[in-house]
C-alpha cells in the first residue's frame, strides 16, 4: 500500500480499496506467470490476487466490521488455477495468509483499549482521569523503587563494615 492510498484510506476507505483493486489488477495483468518465472514475481501476483479477493469479499459484506476484514476467504478460481499452473501449493497459501493479515493491519488502527477501528474513523479519546491515575501509579512505583534501592544500599553498607 503506497502513501497515496494511505492518505485516501484515512478519509474514504472504500474508495481506497477500489483504487487498490485497480493497482493490484495492473500487477496481475502485467506479469505473465509461468512455471519457471522468478519466485518474487509469482509471490507478487499471488499477493495481488489474494488482496483483491479479500477486498472484494469485504466490500460485498452487509455489515463490515474491522474483524470481518481479517476473515480468511475461500481460494478464488484465478488463484487456484495459477497455483496449479505454477505447481506450488505451500508458499502461495502462505502468501495468501500474509496478504489477508496485511490487509487487516493496513486498513485498521488500534485505540487505547487495544480495539481495532477502521482507518477512516477517529479513535476514541482516552479519558483524562485514566491518564492522571496512570501517571500517579507510575510515580508511586518509581518512588517505591528508589526507596527500596536506597534501603538495600544502606543495609549492604552495614553488613560490609560489621
Amino acid at each position: 500500500m503506497d502513501e497515496k492510498l494511505i492518505k485516501l484510506a484515512g478519509s474514504d476507505m472504500r474508495n481506497a480499496m477500489k483504487e487498490e483493486i485497480k493497482q493490484n489488477q495492473r500487477i496481475i495483468d502485467e506479469n505473465l506467470i509461468k512455471r519457471n518465472s522468478p519466485r518474487y514475481l509469482k509471490e507478487a501476483v499471488f499477493y495481488a490476487i489474494a488482496r483483491n479477493t479479500s477486498i472484494n469479499h469485504f466490500l460485498r459484506l452487509d455489515e463490515p466490521t474491522p474483524l470481518r476484514l481479517k476473515d480468511s476467504n475461500e481460494i478464488s478460481a484465478e488463484f487456484n488455477s495459477l497455483m496449479y499452473k505454477v505447481g506450488a501449493v505451500k508458499y502461495p497459501l502462505e502468501v495468501k495468509r500474509k496478504a489477508e493479515y496485511d490487509l487487516f493491519y493496513d486498513y485498521t488502527h488500534v485505540d487505547y483499549k487495544k480495539r481495532r477501528h477502521f482507518i477512516d474513523k477517529e479513535l476514541p479519546i482516552r479519558p483524562k482521569t485514566i491518564e492522571v491515575l496512570e501517571l500517579g501509579i507510575n510515580a508511586l512505583g518509581f518512588c517505591f523503587i528508589i526507596i527500596f534501592r536506597f534501603w538495600n544500599m544502606l543495609s549492604d553498607d552495614k553488613n560490609i563494615y560489621a
